[in-house]
């Protein structure tokens, strides 16, 4: 497993500020808890990782610990704002985000794995830029850019 393949799985947690509302309700305290929990569980996974996953299991400790953390936040946070954590996070339209494109990016493996390399970068290319451009349009028109 590539290091690039492990450590992308953390994009969906750092790109949502989890902390926000424990700083409106001045919970630093929380936050504090959260940063050390995650430096501490970071530090036992990668000594349990290194050794059977080599630098994958470096990045893969950094990137569960990070998930623990955001969970760690977002209970707390529905906890102070009395909502279910669902509400504060994306889930289902992350999922099926996750999901569209991993299809999409199989399928277009599928379709250029008998190409030659040049042919394949360049097929990849634009099945990723219209991935993206659709996902931009898609954010767009439901007024989230």
């Amino acid at each position: 497993m590539p290091v690039f393949f492990a450590s992308i799985f953390i994009i969906p947690v750092r790109m949502i500020n989890h902390t926000a509302v424990l700083q409106v309700y001045h919970k630093n305290n929380i936050i504090f808890k959260g940063a050390v929990i995650d430096l501490l569980l970071a530090i036992a996974l990668l000594a349990i990782l290194y050794r059977p996953l080599g630098l994958p299991g470096v990045a893969l400790a950094f990137v569960l610990s990070s998930y623990i953390q955001a969970g760690y936040y977002l209970k707390h946070s529905s906890t102070l704002l009395k909502i279910p954590m669902g509400k504060l996070h994306p889930f289902g339209t992350m999922a099926g985000l996750f999901i569209f494109s991993l299809l999409s990016m199989g399928g277009c493996y599928m379709l250029c794995r008998g190409l030659s390399n040049f042919y394949s970068l360049m097929f990849g290319l634009i099945c990723t830029t219209g991935l993206a451009l659709g996902f931009f349009l898609f954010f767009y028109k439901k007024k989230y850019i």
